[in-house]
C-alpha cells in the first residue's frame, strides 16, 4: 500500500509460482500443539504427500517463515536440508522422476508472526489463537507459511487434515469436518479435522478458544448442508439475529452461481476488528459485528460468496485479485437484489459507482486497471469496488440469461482450479456467443473510465412519425483508448411519460443513431436503465410534492418549492470529465477540468426549486478531491457557468448564490441555484495568473451506429 503502481498491456498475464510446475502437493497432515497459548508458540509436524511433475527433481523448496526446524524426513529417512528463516530446501539423495510420489515429514516449532501491516498472519489474543490466511503487506500475499510448511501461492491446491491439541475447555475449529475428538490422559484434547476439497495454503485455517458451536442446516440444490458457527458462550445467543439472512444468501448464490460444493458452511468468531477472511468452510469473522442485528450482514455475505469466487475458483496471480474480491463484492449486491429487491440493488450499485469515481484513484495512488494490479494495491479500492462495478457492466453486456448461465458453467468447469482474466474472457465469449474481447480491453485491462453523453439531437417529421438523429460522444477519464461495441440504452419519452428504449452499439469518439418514433420526444436519456456504468453518476426522481430531495450520486440537492403540474420527472447527471471548452476565448476565466452537471426531465420552463451543489478542493476523503485542480486557494473568484445545450457558449448563470461557509480560503462551500433550468452547469474560476485554456475543437467524424431504421 505504497504510492507506486504498474499496469500491464492488454491481455498480458503474470506467471504463477514455477515451483508448482515441478511438484504437486496432494495432501498435508498437520499435527499442531496449541495447548499453551501463553507462550505464543506452536509446535508442529507436517506430513506432506507430493508427486513430482518433472524428471530428475533433486530438491524440494518449501515456504516456512521464521520457525526452528527440528527434523526433516523423506520417505521415513533423515534428509539433508537448508533453511534461511524463509525457504526450507530439502535435498534428495535420489532424484524423483515424473509421476513419482513421496512422503515428507517436517517437524518444527516457534512463534508465528503477523504481517507488518497488522492484517494477516497468526494471532494470540487472550484465550484465542487463530490465523488469517493472507498478509496485506506480505510478498507474496498468501500467508500459510507462518504456521505450516507449504508452497505459498494461489495455485498449489491440496487437501488437509489437522490434529490440533488444546488444553481442556478449549475447542479447535478448522476447515472441513470434525472426524474425531480424543481426550488425552493429561487433560488435553486432540481435535481431528479434515478438508478433502483441495484449496491453496491461504485458505487453510485453525482457530482455538473456549468455543461453543451454534448449529443449523441449509437445504441446498444437491444436499442438506450443515451450518456451524463457533463463538464464545456469551456470543452465541446473538448469532441467529446477525445471520438471519444466511439462508437467503445461500439460495441467492446457488441460483446465480450453482450448487454449494463444500461439506459445511462455517464461521468462527475471532477478536479481530479489521475485516474477515474466507478460509474454506471456516471463515474467520470478527466477533464484534455479531451483535444480534443484521447491521453487518454484507460482511458475512461477502465472505460466503468466496466459496464460489476465491475458494472454488481462485485467481492465478495476485494481479488478478478482482476475480476473488471483485466478484465477492458484487455478490453483496446480488444478495441485496434477492432479499430487498431490484431498487436496492441499483441504489447500492450507484452509491458504489459514485464513490469509485471520486476517490478510488486517491486510495490506490492512480487510475489502475483491474487486471495487472500492482502488489501494493492487491487489496485496494479498485480491486473490490471497481471490480464489482465492472461485473455489473459485464451483466449489462451479456444480459441476465446468458450472464448467469455462463457464470454457472464457468464455475462448474473450473471448480478447484486457478484462473486468469483471459480464461474468464475466453470462456464467457465461447459460452455466450458474444465476443467479449472489447469488454475486457475497455473495462478490465485498461485504467480509467470511458464516458458517454448525448451531444445533440435532431428531430424531423417523417410521414406520420418522427425521425430522431441522436449524436453520442465518447470521452476518456484517464483511460488510454476509446471503447468499442458498448451496449448503451437510449430512452425516449413523450409528455405522457410513455417511453421507447433502444440499445445502441457504440463505437469510437462520435456516433449517430437514427430512430423512428411515434412522437417528438421532449426527453431523451442515455443509460437511464443503469445497465452500464461509465464516468457519469446520475439519478432520476419523480417530484410530486414540495420538499427536499437529496441526489447524492448526482451530487445535487433539490428543494422543491411548488409544482405547476401534477408531477415532474427530473434527471440530474454528474459527469466526471471536463466540460466542452469555451467557443470563443475568455481571458482569465477557467472552466473545471474535472466535472459538469446536466439537468433534464419532463417539465417545461423553469423549476420552482433551489438546487444546491457543493464545491470542494480539499483532501477530505468523504467530500473532497472534486475541485482540487480548479481552485488554488481563494474561492472568491468562483463562478457558476451554464449553457442550455451542447454547442452553445458557456455564460455565467444569472441566478445563483455562493456561500463560502465561513471562509473564502477553506476551499469548500455551496452554490444555490434558483430557479433551476434544463441545461448544463459547471464551475469556473477567474485567475489571470494561470495560462488561458486552449480552445479545442471537440468535433469528430461521427459514424452511423445503425445502417437502417428499425
Amino acid at each position: 500500500m505504497s504510492l507506486n503502481f504498474q499496469y500491464i498491456a492488454l491481455g498480458q498475464t503474470y506467471e504463477s509460482d514455477p515451483r508448482s510446475d515441478s511438484l504437486d502437493i496432494k495432501s498435508i497432515s498437520l499435527q499442531l500443539d496449541l495447548s499453551d497459548l501463553t507462550t505464543k508458540n506452536i509446535r508442529g509436524i507436517a506430513t506432506i504427500r507430493l508427486i513430482s511433475s518433472v524428471p530428475s527433481l533433486a530438491s524440494i523448496p518449501f515456504d516456512l517463515l521464521k520457525m526452528t526446524i527440528d527434523s526433516v524426513k523423506f520417505n521415513g529417512a533423515g534428509a539433508v536440508w537448508h533453511y534461511n528463516d524463509t525457504l526450507l530446501r530439502i535435498e534428495l539423495n535420489t532424484a524423483m522422476q515424473s509421476g513419482d510420489s513421496a512422503s515428507l515429514q517436517i517437524a518444527y516449532h516457534g512463534q508465528p508472526v503477523k504481517d507488518v501491516t497488522g492484517w494477516g498472519g497468526f494471532y494470540f489474543q487472550g484465550n484465542y489463537a487463530y490465523n488469517l490466511g493472507v498478509g496485506f503487506g506480505a510478498n507474496p500475499h498468501p500467508y500459510g507459511r507462518v504456521w505450516f510448511p507449504c508452497l505459498d501461492n494461489f495455485t498449489e491446491r491440496f487437501s488437509m487434515e489437522q490434529f490440533i491439541t488444546t488444553q481442556s475447555g478449549y475447542t479447535a475449529v478448522c476447515g472441513g469436518v470434525l472426524i474425531d475428538t480424543v481426550h488425552q490422559n493429561n487433560g488435553a484434547i486432540t481435535w481431528h479435522w479434515k478438508l478433502d476439497e483441495p484449496v491453496p495454503s491461504y485458505l487453510q485455517s485453525v482457530a482455538v478458544a473456549p468455543y461453543t458451536l451454534w448449529r443449523d442446516t441449509f437445504t441446498g440444490w444437491q444436499d442438506t448442508i450443515p451450518i456451524m458457527i463457533a463463538g464464545l458462550a456469551g456470543d452465541t445467543g446473538k448469532i441467529a439475529g446477525s445471520f438471519v439472512h444466511l439462508d437467503d444468501a445461500l439460495h441467492t448464490f446457488e441460483k446465480a452461481y450453482g450448487p454449494y460444493r463444500w461439506p459445511r458452511v462455517g464461521y468462527v468468531m475471532v477478536p479481530f476488528n479489521s475485516g474477515a477472511m474466507e478460509h474454506a468452510t471456516n471463515i474467520a469473522y470478527p466477533r464484534t459485528v455479531v451483535n444480534g442485528q443484521s447491521t453487518y450482514e454484507s460482511l458475512y455475505v461477502h465472505e460466503l460468496s468466496h466459496h464460489w469466487w476465491g475458494d472454488l475458483v481462485t485467481c492465478r496471480t495476485a494481479e488478478d485479485m478482482w476475480i476473488n474480491e471483485g466478484w465477492a463484492s458484487y455478490s453483496e449486491y446480488l444478495f441485496y437484489e434477492k432479499v430487498y429487491g431490484r431498487q436496492r440493488y441499483e441504489q447500492e450499485i450507484s452509491m458504489n459507482h459514485k464513490a469509485i469515481l471520486q476517490t478510488a484513484h486517491i486510495d490506490d495512488g492512480g487510475w489502475l486497471p483491474l487486471s495487472g494490479i500492482g502488489h501494493d494495491y492487491t487489496y485496494g479500492t479498485t480491486v473490490y469496488s471497481k471490480g464489482a462495478d465492472m461485473i455489473h457492466n459485464l451483466r449489462g453486456y451479456m444480459g441476465d440469461s446468458l450472464f448467469f448461465h455462463c457464470i454457472k458453467g464457468f464455475l462448474t468447469d473450473n471448480a478447484y482450479k486457478d484462473i486468469s482474466s483471459i480464461d474468464l474472457r475466453n470462456y464467457l465469449s465461447q459460452c455466450s456467443g458474444i465476443d467479449l474481447t472489447d469488454f475486457f480491453n475497455d473495462w478490465i485491462f485498461q485504467p480509467g473510465w470511458l464516458h458517454f453523453s448525448i451531444d445533440s439531437v435532431v428531430v424531423h417529421p417523417f410521414g406520420s412519425q418522427f425521425k430522431a438523429d441522436v449524436y453520442i460522444r465518447q470521452r476518456l477519464n484517464h483511460a488510454t483508448h476509446y471503447g468499442k461495441h458498448i451496449p448503451l440504452t437510449l430512452t425516449f419519452m413523450n409528455s405522457q411519460w410513455q417511453k421507447v428504449e433502444k440499445q445502441v452499439d457504440m463505437n469510437g469518439r462520435c456516433g449517430i443513431y437514427h430512430v423512428l418514433l411515434p412522437y417528438n420526444p421532449p426527453f431523451i436519456a442515455l443509460n437511464m436503465d443503469q445497465k452500464i456504468d461509465d464516468a457519469v453518476s446520475a439519478q432520476h426522481i419523480v417530484l410530486k410534492t414540495p420538499g427536499v430531495y437529496k441526489l447524492e450520486e448526482a451530487m445535487m440537492d433539490i428543494t422543491l418549492n411548488s409544482l405547476q403540474q401534477d408531477s415532474v420527472l427530473l434527471r440530474v447527471s454528474h459527469h466526471w470529465v471536463a466540460p466542452d471548452p469555451f467557443v470563443s476565448p475568455h481571458p482569465g476565466l477557467h472552466l473545471s477540468p474535472n466535472r459538469y452537471w446536466k439537468v433534464d426531465g419532463l417539465f417545461s420552463g423553469n423549476l420552482d426549486a433551489v438546487a444546491r451543489i457543493r464545491y470542494n478542493g480539499t483532501h477530505s476523503h468523504s467530500a473532497g478531491y472534486l475541485d482540487n485542480e480548479l481552485m488554488s486557494n481563494s474561492e472568491d473568484s468562483l463562478v457558476l457557468m451554464y449553457r442550455a445545450k451542447a454547442g452553445d457558449e458557456w455564460t455565467e448563470y444569472p441566478d445563483y448564490q455562493i456561500n463560502t461557509l465561513g471562509s473564502a480560503m477553506n476551499k469548500f462551500g455551496i452554490m444555490d441555484i434558483s430557479p433551476l433550468r434544463k441545461g448544463e452547469y459547471t464551475l469556473a474560476i477567474w485567475d489571470h495568473n494561470r495560462s488561458d485554456s486552449v480552445l479545442v475543437d471537440q468535433a469528430a467524424d461521427c459514424i452511423d451506429l445503425n445502417t437502417a431504421l428499425p
